[in-house]
């Protein structure tokens, strides 16, 4: 092999080198913007699972609370029929 055809073979690898490192590059360029999308995605999808839950928490003690004026009403139904039955009971009791 002559000097001229080896500092060819030289040349050719080395633009051959030179493209591979090009290609590489842009392989990690295009993977570090994917993984940052999916980064976003990700945290998107964190935030509104929270925000949900959150949501729902809130809902629930909601419910809770409500449950529980219910029950505090029901109770004060359940003493005035009480109050009712006994103040027919007197009537009643007085007419005979």
């Amino acid at each position: 092999m002559t000097s001229e055809e080896l500092q060819q073979l030289i040349e050719s690898n080395a633009k051959a080198i030179e493209a591979l490192a090009t290609q590489q590059t842009e392989r990690q360029r295009h993977t570090d913007r994917q993984i940052a999308e999916l980064t976003r995605t990700v945290s998107t999808f964190v935030r509104e699972t929270s925000d949900v839950v959150s949501n729902l928490m809130n809902d629930r003690a909601t419910m809770y609370e409500l449950i529980s004026q219910n029950s505090e009403a029901q109770a004060s139904i359940n003493e005035s029929l009480s109050q009712i039955a006994e103040a027919i009971s007197r009537i009643a009791d007085k007419d005979n």
